[in-house]
């Protein structure tokens, strides 16, 4: 291999180039850290274990403890602090900052999660975002969910399992406690509680306003398309018949 940089015991143990081009331009630093790899590139390993089991995954970035721990061949992954994306196996292009966060994570892609225990119950969801203390905790296979705040898009946080797909969560607890899908949640503790909704608030607002009028976007001309001014208008209103009896 080439460009390679190993500080600490057994660091790039294993790095052996089969091919040329393969195993080189990585960095460990830390014991253990990038043990296993044997094709690799591009990647960083800084930490206890970091990226331990690495073989053929390129463009990794393990920062902590055993970080990015169990990655064989996934790719484009950032994990930053204690077990950050520990148990990754081949999934790509996740990023993970926080103590555990995406701990679970074996099969989703893109997903985001920045906090302690952040999407920590993930496994197989793809393209979610999640930014606070056990953001999204509960899910283990939803996608495409936006969570932003402490516990938010968590559920009860009892351990169970919830899994939104396409929801949104703003605001500490905000958050749903069942499988569902296009839910949003914006507030403290607003807690929509089927599909298709949208919750502001909790029980306890008292009132919601704001300086311009509601808009009913399904009637409201302006979000009206293909208009066409084929109505029979005059002609059509002179035929009616209008009687009493």
């Amino acid at each position: 291999g080439s460009f390679l940089v190993a500080i600490g015991d057994s660091a790039l143990y294993h790095n052996n180039s089969i091919e040329y081009g393969d195993a080189i331009k990585n960095t460990a630093v830390g014991s253990k850290s990038l043990y296993s790899n044997s094709q690799g590139s591009n990647n960083t390993a800084t930490g206890f274990q970091s990226l331990y089991y690495n073989s053929t995954g390129d463009g990794n970035t393990a920062f902590g403890s055993q970080a990015l721990y169990s990655n064989v061949g996934g790719m484009g992954n950032t994990g930053i602090g204690y077990g950050a994306l520990r148990t990754n196996i081949n999934a790509y292009n996740n990023t993970a900052v926080g103590h555990e966060a995406l701990l679970a994570n074996t099969e989703g892609d893109d997903n985001t999660a920045i906090g302690r225990w952040a999407m920590f119950g993930n496994m197989s969801g793809d393209d979610n975002t999640a930014v606070g203390y056990a953001a999204l905790h509960g899910i283990s296979y939803g996608d495409n969910n936006t969570a932003v705040g402490k516990y938010s898009g968590t559920g009860d946080f009892s351990g169970s399992t919830i899994n939104p797909s396409n929801s949104t969560f703003i605001g500490y607890n905000a958050s749903i406690s069942f499988l569902c899908t296009n839910a949003t949640g914006i507030g403290y503790e607003a807690h929509p509680d089927d599909d298709d909704q949208v919750r502001i608030g909790n029980s306890s607002i008292l009132e919601i306003g704001g300086y311009a009028d509601w808009t009913n976007l399904s009637s409201d001309g302006k979000y009206i398309s293909d208009v066409q001014e084929n109505v029979a208008g005059l002609d059509f209103i002179m035929k009616l018949r209008p009687v009493t009896y």
